[in-house]
């Protein structure tokens, strides 16, 4: 996982209309998984409202890796730098809102836009 801290929030505004032309809008609810251990890594969910907790289990225990809020860049990101099934857990802890975005279309989309490069230079931050 990664996580965008706001240089500032014109910034975030922005480049928030990049991306949304290649996601769609989605919202999640209280105690809904974005990912469990073993999924494929396919999207990036640009969260702009709400807050989640990323963990792993280990022996039925809850690690806890972050906790997420607002304007964050939320996704498995072991699993989509390795190219493996994600080997942890993304669970809302309140409603979420944000822009879930096809990982293969942010690819595709950053060789031909530069505008588009950049917002994930900058979420990778």
């Amino acid at each position: 996982m990664f996580n965008i801290t706001p240089k500032n929030s014109n910034d975030i505004q922005k480049y928030l209309s990049s991306i949304s032309n290649i996601g769609r809008k989605r919202k999640f609810n209280k105690n809904e998984f974005l990912y469990r251990e073993g999924d494929d890594p396919s999207h990036l969910f640009y969260m702009t409202r709400g807050l989640v907790k990323c963990f792993y289990l280990n022996d039925g225990k809850e690690i806890i890796l972050r906790l997420m809020t607002d304007n964050s860049a939320v996704l498995s990101y072991a699993g989509f730098i390795t190219g493996k099934k994600s080997l942890e857990y993304i669970e809302c802890l309140q409603p979420c809102e944000g822009i879930w975005i096809p990982l293969k279309e942010v690819e595709k989309r950053r060789e031909e836009d530069h505008e588009i490069d950049t917002v994930f230079r900058y979420l990778a931050e």
